[in-house]
């Protein structure tokens, strides 16, 4: 007896069949992503900018090719690395006026930078050269939310890296931390507190990787924030090795520029965390979480450890020359307190300064460009760009974390965070 004719079984296996097309075109699809998509091309260059900074570290001066040291080398080999994946990541051009206007204002004031070196006669190396192309090869495949959550992930790891396998190398006597002379240890055992100074084997604070313990110091707190602001167990690693960083480095700014950060990610973002607490308690809380670090330290020292008594001599130099600044070159043939330091401490007078009201005011062009962007990503609920954004400006303070010209470890961080702030359809499994 044939089989009755049910819709009930046509209908289901027309589904099965919808369901099995939509799989398979599912998994055609995120095959052909990751081998396309601009993160991979983003995460070599966030890898690149790191380990070339650890290698300067390490070789300083030391010649390997055709006279040029080993960072620039390296610097260049990703550099190749970045355009090889990036002919094979998938055109994505960049269609957001503000984003183009972004990466306009950073090629603008590299050139302006650049020009007022020749201008001053001051050194730069090969590394300037890499600064524009990046820029062009960002703007021809835009990457999306995904791609640059991926590359935060990617440099946070690396860093992390970088700061764990350095202190094994010292504590296994493969390498030696940085030479500190008694009397300078002396003073930052005095004036510094150092909580893990008995069980760590340091004497003061640890330079670290970067060569000077506010330049770690303030990489630490950069970290903490991308760990704080990004979900799953890597965030978490990120926070501790940044705080165990922090505790090591003992550096002031750095403290405040990590509670800083934390402070915009706990006052703008929207999960189950923050929802239990209203917006006019994280404020408070915020606000006098920063405020608190910032008493302690103008109680430790008044004075920013000496900052405040050698800016009226950079201003000095400035005004000998308000328009185009002193120059490098200018620092070097003067005496006093500029010619001794080198630079100002504090990102914005050290470019006022050395490139007068022209370099500071591309500058600002870039910042207020990245202000304006992050602070409406923040109204989104995407909180992480303003908080790297806010780290990074406060690290300025006291800090000249970028000159404008080269790749820049610090500033790189701060550019992927903002194209972060581009998109308007934040990732929440990604994203606090």
């Amino acid at each position: 007896m044939p089989r009755k004719y049910d819709v009930k079984d046509t209908k289901l296996s027309q589904d099965s069949s919808s369901i099995e097309g939509s799989v398979s075109e599912r998994v055609q699809n995120s095959i052909h992503e990751s081998s396309t998509s601009s993160a991979l091309f983003l995460v070599a260059a966030a890898i690149g900018v790191v380990v070339a900074r650890y290698v300067q570290y390490l070789w300083p001066t030391q010649a390997v090719l055709k006279g040029q040291p080993a960072s620039i080398v390296v610097t260049y080999i990703f550099a190749l690395l970045v355009i090889g994946l990036w002919i094979f990541s998938k055109s994505n051009r960049c269609t957001n006026r503000a984003a183009t206007l972004f990466l306009g204002s950073i090629g603008l004031s590299w050139f302006v930078h650049l020009l007022l070196a020749y201008w001053h006669g001051d050194n730069f190396n090969h590394t300037a050269w890499l600064v524009l192309p990046f820029l062009t090869l960002l703007w021809f495949k835009w990457p999306t939310q995904k791609d640059v959550v991926i590359a935060l992930r990617a440099f946070g790891w690396t860093v992390a890296i970088v700061l764990i396998t350095m202190r094994v190398l010292e504590i296994i006597g493969v390498t030696e931390v940085l030479y500190t002379s008694p009397e300078l240890i002396g003073f930052e055992e005095k004036n510094y507190w150092l909580p893990l100074a008995n069980v760590s084997g340091i004497d003061g604070r640890w330079p670290g990787p970067y060569g000077h313990n506010g330049d770690t110091g303030a990489m630490a707190a950069l970290l903490i924030i991308v760990g704080a602001g990004l979900r799953r167990w890597s965030g978490t690693a990120f926070i501790t090795v940044g705080v165990i960083t922090l505790l090591l480095t003992s550096t002031r700014v750095a403290n405040v520029a990590a509670v800083s950060g934390i402070a915009i990610l706990f006052l703008c973002t929207d999960s189950r965390f923050t929802r239990k607490v209203s917006l006019v308690w994280r404020t408070a809380i915020g606000f006098s979480g920063v405020a608190l670090v910032l008493i302690v330290m103008l109680s430790q020292s008044t004075s920013l450890t000496g900052r405040t008594t050698i800016w009226p001599a950079f201003i000095d130099a400035w005004l000998d020359s308000p328009l185009t600044g002193a120059g490098t070159t200018g620092f070097a043939n003067t005496e006093g307190l500029t010619q001794v330091y080198f630079h100002a401490h504090n990102l914005f007078l050290d470019d006022l300064t050395r490139n007068g009201v022209i370099g500071l005011a591309f500058q600002s062009l870039v910042l207020v460009i990245a202000v304006t962007v992050t602070v409406k990503a923040a109204k989104r609920k995407v909180a992480l760009p303003l908080a790297l954004l806010v780290g990074f400006i406060t690290i300025g303070m006291t800090q000249v974390p970028n000159d404008w010209i080269h790749p820049s470890v610090f500033s790189f961080l701060v550019f992927l965070g903002a194209i972060l702030g581009f998109e308007r359809s934040p990732i929440r499994k990604e994203l606090l």
